[in-house]
């Protein structure tokens, strides 16, 4: 009698497990025990990357996945994704996806214009749609560019619309918009905070040396109207890719923005838009390297002598003479004096004005 209970127990506990195991079968959710075919979430990259205005520099894509190298499979899940700011012990869940159904995949980019304090995004796979049964969960972290500290010429206004590192001197105080997510506010920065002290929207500085320290070591650093960049230093004033003044230096290095003024102190070039070149010596002014002409202002006792050319330079196909001049001179002062300058003194190239005040070159 206690064989045929015990067997009795046997039975019954086997078919309930069977029951368990094909409820799994038809639900589609069949839970791995093994080490080598658990289930385990992937992703790439494996920290989302913000600039300083919340721009996502590539979707975060995720798999569920099982087993590892070439017998690495797909595996199906009930996904929950959370964008989170993480402060301390306090976490925030600024939004949440569920998942309608099991899932291999997905990808998720942030929003340029929303949930500008998240730092984490948490990832989580389910066996069931009720989300009771975890079955992995991942936490994948956020880092954002730093603002380049910018000064906005206007006044404040409930119009203008401000982005992450833009400032301006408010009452002899600097305020600085510090959300990722360009806006403004309803009113002005000083009422702002005294309204709303930790929104973290605007950032006073009380002290303006420190702002302009950190102005001074930025990315882009600022020296009155002159921009400091790597091997370069430009004027703050340009032009955008449509020619329009621009003053958003921030755009340099790409058609959104050419200085008026550039120099290269790597390749020793300048770039401007109107030049002035002084002669302050007996062979001062602008000369070329390559040999080909060189125009120089030259000195009689105290007197300066001042000539403006047009130069253009044809190539002729003659290796003796390899380019042409087309030259329109607007003389003023010089005199008809000959041997000013000796020829002799003159190289391949050299213009000068000879006692008729003839503009020529020497060839």
């Amino acid at each position: 009698m206690r064989i045929w209970y015990a067997l009795r127990w046997v039975y019954q506990a086997l078919s309930a497990e069977l029951r368990k195991l094909y409820g799994m079968v038809l639900t589609g959710t069949i839970y791995l025990t093994s080490e080598s075919e658990r289930l385990w979430i992937g992703v790439n990259p494996e920290t989302v990357s913000l600039d300083a205005n919340n721009i996502q520099a590539a979707p975060l894509d995720i798999r569920f996945w099982s087993g590892e190298g070439s017998g690495k499979t797909s595996l199906t899940a009930y996904l929950t994704l959370k964008v989170e700011s993480v402060v301390g012990s306090s976490v925030t869940t600024l939004y949440t996806y569920n998942s309608s159904g099991v899932v291999s995949s997905y990808s998720y980019t942030i929003p340029s214009d929303k949930y500008p304090t998240a730092n984490r995004i948490s990832i989580h796979a389910y066996g069931d749609a009720a989300r009771s049964k975890e079955i992995d969960g991942k936490q994948v972290n956020i880092v954002v560019a730093n603002p380049i500290p910018f000064p906005r010429p206007d006044a404040w206004s409930t119009g203008n619309i401000y982005k992450n590192g833009e400032f301006f001197l408010l009452d002899n105080v600097v305020y600085m918009w510090s959300s990722r997510v360009p806006g403004n506010t309803p009113t002005d920065p000083k009422t702002w905070i005294q309204n709303n002290p930790n929104s973290g929207l605007w950032t006073p500085y009380q002290e303006y040396a420190l702002l302009a320290t950190q102005v001074l070591l930025a990315k882009f650093a600022l020296m009155g109207s002159a921009v400091f960049k790597d091997e370069f230093m430009f004027s703050q004033q340009g032009v955008d890719a449509d020619g329009n003044p621009t003053s958003d230096y921030r755009g340099f290095g790409t058609a959104d923005f050419t200085p008026n003024l550039l120099l290269d102190f790597l390749q020793g070039k300048i770039i401007a838009n109107r030049a002035e070149i002084n002669s302050t010596g007996e062979s001062s002014g602008i000369s070329i390297s390559d040999g080909s002409f060189r125009i120089l202002g030259y000195l009689l006792g105290n007197q300066s002598y001042m000539a403006s050319f047009g130069v253009g330079m044809l190539r002729t196909g003659n290796p003796q003479i390899p380019y042409a001049i087309s030259l329109q001179a607007n003389l003023k002062g010089i005199p008809k004096i000959p041997g000013i300058i000796p020829l002799s003194n003159l190289e391949v190239g050299d213009l000068y004005v000879d006692a008729d005040g003839f503009v020529k070159m020497k060839l």
